[in-house]
């Protein structure tokens, strides 16, 4: 099952520290775990759907989608973002810009 730290610390689990706002996989055997139930009770982990997609896993589909942009849609990519590409001219100078921003 894999699970997705909603609190605002982090929670550590047998060589799995899940940082606030990160999904993973719960550890074989912490499934049923009575402190991890709890967590899940109180909304400071929950459960995540297998078809859902971690942030990880959407920011690499986005970075692939973009590496794919002509120099315009990069443009109008970064303008519907309301990301300042600055003096970037080339597709790999706006693509950069977009990327940075991003990771900010």
């Amino acid at each position: 099952m894999k699970i997705k730290n909603n609190s605002n610390k982090i929670v550590g689990m047998t060589g799995l520290s899940l940082l606030p706002g990160e999904t993973a996989e719960c550890p074989k055997g912490y499934e049923n775990n009575p402190v991890i139930r709890k967590y899940i009770t109180k909304g400071a982990l929950a459960k995540v759907e297998d078809d859902v997609k971690t942030n990880e896993e959407t920011r690499t589909v986005q970075e692939k989608d973009l590496q794919d942009m002509t120099k315009e849609e990069l443009l109008a990519y970064a303008a519907e973002h309301n990301i300042d590409i600055g003096n970037a001219t080339t597709e790999a100078g706006i693509l950069k810009k977009i990327q940075d921003a991003q990771k900010a």
